[in-house]
């Protein structure tokens, strides 16, 4: 009897242990839509400033949630043709969430070296900050076809740009028709105060960048113009679809 009430524990001891070998492994925690922590996969996009001038790499990049997009604008600077640079980024509906004027076309000749290379230097780590929040993957740039901003072609897709319409044109898919608002359009201007002669910039496609698994286009929009009628700074614009 004594024996028996000892063997019990040793019984049940293993008993227990072959239990919790056979339960089943607990399931995988659900998925959220968010990516894990962790460096991001893809090189992060660049700007330098080299023998006077602006250089880029990467750019546009997109979210790799598709929910944002990081642009490197240029003013035009009409005679002088100063480089400069503001980066911006935009959401699906064109619209500005956050800008950094890197570089104005004034800088350019007010700022000494080192100050130019710090503002640089500002520009690369806000670049790296928003590369680490959105995974930032570079755009496919698209080419343009002869005559000029007449289509924009790249593998298996065409963009077309008329004023006040865009077409997006993917093989296999239905074509993606967007009308455009006027603000697109440069406004006509008098010449001087006292000209009747008008200034008219016409309207084309100067760039097309494009990802096409996250549904979003960056169309620039470029302007013809004269010795006395210059033309306006190119604007890029986010279309999603």
């Amino acid at each position: 009897m004594t024996s028996m009430t000892r063997a019990t524990p040793m019984r049940l001891v293993l008993v227990l242990a072959i239990a919790a070998c056979r339960a089943p492994a607990p399931p995988p925690p659900p998925l959220t839509g968010h990516a894990p922590p962790g460096e991001p996969a893809s090189p992060e996009p660049t700007v330098a400033w080299v023998k006077r001038d602006v250089v880029t790499t990467r750019l546009p990049a997109i979210a790799g949630d598709g929910s944002s997009v990081i642009i490197a604008h240029r003013d035009n600077d009409g005679g002088r043709g100063n480089p400069n640079l503001t980066l911006i980024e935009k959401d699906r509906s064109d619209r500005v969430v956050k800008k950094l004027v890197v570089l104005s076309a004034d800088d350019a000749d007010q700022l000494g070296p080192a100050e130019i290379a710090e503002r640089f230097a500002r520009a690369e780590t806000w670049l790296r900050e928003r590369h680490a929040a959105k995974r930032l993957v570079a755009m496919t740039q698209l080419t343009m076809a002869k005559p000029t901003g007449v289509p924009a072609v790249g593998p298996g897709v065409a963009l077309r740009w008329s004023p006040n319409q865009l077409v997006i044109e993917r093989q296999g898919a239905p074509p993606i028709t967007r009308t455009t608002p006027t603000s697109w359009l440069a406004p006509d201007y008098p010449m001087c105060r006292t000209c009747t002669e008008v200034c008219h910039n016409d309207a084309f496609l100067g760039a097309g960048h494009i990802d096409l698994e996250r549904s979003l286009a960056i169309v620039v929009i470029a302007y013809h113009g004269t010795d006395t009628c210059w033309e306006p700074s190119s604007q890029e614009h986010a279309v999603a679809w």
